[in-house]
């Protein structure tokens, strides 16, 4: 039996897809193919930054011994951080409170690491996505958000983080880039919401898929 557990935030828990189903159902999808008794579980929550994530995952005791009998995990976190300086439409960026809350996310992560690799025990593979740039490289807000998202993907990547916690990059960032605008997020149909669509929700399963090798 396969148990595969999904962490994170609303893109995790599905916010922008057709029924909400998102990119963390199609990775099941994907693996009970492959594993016909594959088991699922989604403790994603919409606006969850990693401050909540931390918070959850050191009291709440289901997501506590799911992770603990979980065969892989994925995670998505960090948008949230970034989105508390978003205002307007995503017109304006209130820099400090993007910092204050990239700061947070600096915090947080490595505390994430530790609590699933040594208090949670969980000794199986974990897949972090980056966050992605929603903009398209001619719109004027690209640059504005990108050097935050940079700074944010960083702490993501830092290799020694890897090497202490040993997870695995599924780079949405670079997939993305320069692909997505009016094609996979909500960008710019009039809501702007910077969530996947059904297809941008695909693509970051289709990225998962590779990283695991299946």
């Amino acid at each position: 039996m396969l148990v595969y557990t999904a962490l994170g935030d609303s893109i995790s828990w599905g916010l922008g897809a057709p029924l909400f189903y998102g990119y963390a159902y199609y990775i099941r999808d994907i693996l009970k193919f492959y594993y016909p008794d594959t088991r699922f579980k989604n403790f994603s929550r919409p606006a969850a930054t990693s401050k909540y994530m931390l918070y959850q995952l050191r009291i709440n005791s289901k997501i506590r011994n799911a992770i603990s009998n979980s065969s892989l995990i994925t995670i998505s976190i960090g948008g949230n951080n970034l989105l508390k300086g978003a205002k307007n439409f995503y017109r304006i960026v209130d820099e400090y409170a993007v910092q204050k809350w990239i700061i947070q996310f600096a915090r947080d992560w490595p505390e994430i690491l530790k609590e699933i690799r040594f208090n949670i025990c969980y000794p199986g593979p974990i897949y972090i996505m980056t966050i992605y740039n929603p903009c398209r490289t001619d719109d004027i807000r690209y640059a504005v958000f990108d050097k935050y998202i940079d700074e944010l993907n960083s702490i993501i990547s830092d290799s020694f983080l890897i090497s202490s916690y040993s997870y695995e990059i599924v780079d949405v960032y670079t997939h993305f880039e320069g692909n997505l605008g009016k094609y996979w997020t909500h960008f710019y149909d009039g809501r702007h919401n910077p969530h996947p669509n059904a297809e941008g929700h695909r693509q970051i399963a289709l990225l998962h898929r590779m990283s695991m090798g299946i």
